[in-house]
């Protein structure tokens, strides 16, 4: 079950040691995220209903339907049109697919509210989706990875809820994305870092976050390579200025 409070009961797919989801602290941030396995048939009301109840504006999702010929997670969203899920109403208004994640937009509305009583009924939900990361593995690099972090996490509008993170069940891909997100924060704000304090402290709200040592040791390298590359992203009004830069084209070039 998904339920709108500190502990939200999953189920145990029993392929990355699913337990209990919970909301998690980001950096400097209560309740930033909420970390959960992915929705399974019987559960998909309540996912809806929990990304409604929480505010939630951002679904990030980090496997695919099917990886190594198992099913990893259920498909919760619909595939073109409108599906209805309980008392949530969810239309796929558009789908942009990258090179290693893909960018879905959904409108979803409460059949059951009234507008004059509770406001708006309908509200927009984005889900970034990365279809690039093995189960139980790492990406080849981790370049893409945190373009991804950066994007999805920056997309979350400041009064809009926590984020909704999700795997298989909810611990290795997912407690990879939360650590990488908090300490890219803190490095942006504090330039240090300590990955082991924070993990250790988000595994006291969930077991397993990080699951694997590859996904340990793929933390560290990402960000070393955020720290040595900076931001590699360049806003088109910029660009025309940044190429008659020497000293620019040289310090990207090194």
């Amino acid at each position: 079950m998904f339920l709108p409070i500190d502990a939200l009961e999953t189920i145990d797919r029993g392929d990355e040691g699913g337990r209990k989801s919970f909301t998690y602290y980001g950096y400097h941030k209560s309740r930033a995220f909420i970390g959960t396995q992915g929705p399974l048939p019987g559960t998909f009301d309540c996912f809806w209903r929990m990304i409604w109840e929480q505010r939630v504006a951002i679904i990030v999702m980090i496997t695919n339907l099917v990886e190594r010929g198992r099913r990893k997670c259920d498909m919760y969203w619909p595939k073109d049109g409108t599906e209805t899920y309980g008392v949530i109403q969810v239309k796929l208004l558009q789908e942009d697919v990258m090179a290693t994640y893909t960018v879905r937009t959904f409108q979803i509305k409460h059949l059951k509210l009234k507008r004059k009583k509770q406001g708006s009924i309908e509200k927009i939900v984005y889900q970034y989706h990365y279809t690039n990361w093995p189960d139980h593995g790492t990406p080849d690099h981790p370049l893409p990875v945190l373009n991804f972090v950066k994007k999805s996490s920056a997309a979350n509008p400041q009064d809009a809820g926590p984020i909704v993170v999700h795997c298989s069940a909810g611990v290795g891909r997912t407690g990879t994305y939360i650590v990488l997100d908090a300490m890219l924060r803190q490095i942006e704000h504090k330039e240090v870092l300590n990955v082991f304090s924070f993990l250790r402290h988000i595994r006291g709200q969930r077991n397993f976050l990080v699951q694997t040592e590859e996904q340990y040791i793929f933390i560290h390298d990402a960000l070393v390579e955020a720290i040595a590359s900076g931001e590699t992203n360049i806003k088109p009004d910029q660009l025309i200025e940044q190429l008659n830069d020497y000293n620019f084209q040289a310090s990207q070039f090194k």
